[in-house]
């Protein structure tokens, strides 16, 4: 129970980022689009109601009553709502006397004449008019409108929360290669010096290669420096034996290329943490053509030496 509680703790963030995104869906997709489309129902419904009574009273003031005062009356009724009425005049007309019979404060007798009259008007009204286009979606402009922002940045959330993860988990693996590192530090140095040596032979052995500097690194940083037609290049060796290759030692690899012209190899045996992959493409780039950066992982001397003639070529 507490390791649960312990893992609701360290994802509260996440959780609250989730149920945000969820609650967004909901009133963006569901919740306002529903209140958008049922608001532009009630104002048909008011609109209907109001045209029914009109035509209700003019049937039962007047028996003159026409098409045209109808259609007048719809007219209206079409500018208040800002579109084509979505009945037709004779299904009006059929309401109309739905009405009438509703309406049973008015005896039986009367309620017929009523319907009479108005169905002599229905049937003044020409055929053509009787047509209603087909009823195409009832989803207002802003209901869409919401529907598509709110997917378009449900989606943008679910990618920065993902690139998040990404970053966090980069950052993880960065801080557990170090506390591997600092372990393994102790146990690290003969080998690595034997690594170096080996880096140092395969040079010494190359032909056309003249050594310039070698295991120095209280004065200028780099761990060999030599010259080979006419190319200056600086290397950086780096031998780990359980961590992978940090941030720290990509800086550190930069870092020491100022005030130097030339090329820089990074002679690495472990892979690099994705944080530090990225960091030397960044700080690679940055560099520009004036000091090409190479990232060189190698096992063994005789794998060293086979690379070089890509390397220097």
């Amino acid at each position: 129970m507490k390791a649960l509680w312990n893992i609701f703790v360290k994802n509260l963030s996440n959780i609250m980022s989730l149920i945000g995104i969820l609650l967004s869906v909901y009133f963006g997709v569901y919740y306002v689009p529903v209140w958008l489309e049922d608001a532009e129902k009630q104002k048909f419904y008011n609109a209907q109601a109001s045209l029914e009574q009109s035509i209700k009273e003019l049937i039962f003031s007047d028996s003159t009553c026409n098409y045209a005062e109808i259609q007048s009356l719809v007219k209206s009724k079409e500018i208040i709502l800002n579109k084509n009425y979505p009945l037709s005049t004779e299904q009006i007309m059929i309401k109309v006397e739905a009405s009438f019979m509703d309406d049973k404060f008015l005896p039986l007798v009367k309620r017929r004449q009523l319907i009479a009259e108005s169905q002599l008007i229905r049937k003044t009204i020409p055929p053509n008019i009787n047509k209603v286009e087909k009823k195409k979606s009832s989803l207002p402009l802003l209901g869409w409108v919401s529907i598509i922002f709110t997917i378009t940045s449900t989606f943008a959330a679910i990618y920065g929360y993902y690139l998040r993860y990404l970053k966090e988990k980069e950052t993880q693996e960065e801080i557990n290669n170090q506390v591997s590192q600092v372990e393994a530090e102790f146990t690290v140095s003969r080998n690595g010096f034997a690594f170096e040596s080996e880096i140092v032979r395969a040079l010494q052995n190359y032909p056309g290669i003249e050594m310039v500097r070698q295991n120095e690194h209280m004065d200028w940083g780099f761990d060999i420096e030599f010259i080979y037609q006419g190319r200056t290049i600086y290397v950086e060796v780096k031998y780990l034996t359980s961590s992978k290759i940090g941030l720290a030692s990509i800086q550190k690899f930069f870092h020491r290329q100022k005030g130097k012209q030339g090329e820089f190899w990074f002679v690495h045996n472990n892979e690099l943490t994705k944080m530090s992959q990225h960091k030397f493409e960044e700080l690679n780039q940055i560099s520009g053509s004036a000091r090409r950066c190479k990232l060189i992982q190698t096992s063994s001397a005789a794998d060293f030496t086979k690379k070089l003639n890509t390397l220097l070529h």
